[in-house]
């Protein structure tokens, strides 16, 4: 008798402690992360193509065709060769980059040269944006659901 008594005093103490605090678990994000890994859970898979206009130009990580998701920011980064300069990320439809050659098009030479020819060719805001599109490493977010991006990191030679 005396222990179904301290069980029930326990589980009353327990249960007044836990539903009397308005706060109890909301100090350790725990629903911000639980929203969170549903919304990556179920945001839709696409397929991007990541690397330098030519290979030569140095390497970016990740590499070549990745699977993303849509609205979810995904680490990007690049390491030039020491004769190029990095300048910028930019995002392209394959269509007008070929993933399989070398894109020797797409070369900063200058500010107006890469205003004619090759900004009117890059993917608009509304579609991928950079968290920061002048910085190494950086955070890019593929705003709609399709399968011709080509991300690259734009390089001028030294």
């Amino acid at each position: 008798m005396k222990r179904k008594s301290f069980l029930a005093l326990l589980l009353a103490v327990f249960a007044l402690t836990v539903f009397s605090c308005d706060t109890w678990m909301q100090n350790d994000d725990l629903y911000s992360d639980i929203a969170y890994d549903v919304k990556v859970a179920n945001a839709q898979k696409i397929n991007v193509f990541v690397r330098c206009a030519m290979t030569r130009q140095g390497t970016t990580t990740p590499s070549g065709n990745n699977t993303f998701k849509v609205g979810i920011p995904n680490d990007i980064s690049v390491t030039p060769e020491t004769e190029y300069g990095f300048v910028r990320w930019a995002a392209f439809s394959t269509s007008y980059l070929d993933p399989s050659t070398q894109n020797k098009n797409v070369i900063y030479n200058d500010a107006v040269s890469y205003e004619t020819n090759i900004l009117p060719n890059e993917l608009s805001s509304s579609v991928v944006t950079f968290e920061n599109p002048s910085s190494q490493n950086t955070k890019v977010t593929i705003h709609q659901q399709r399968n011709d991006i080509f991300i690259v990191p734009i390089v001028t030679p030294r």
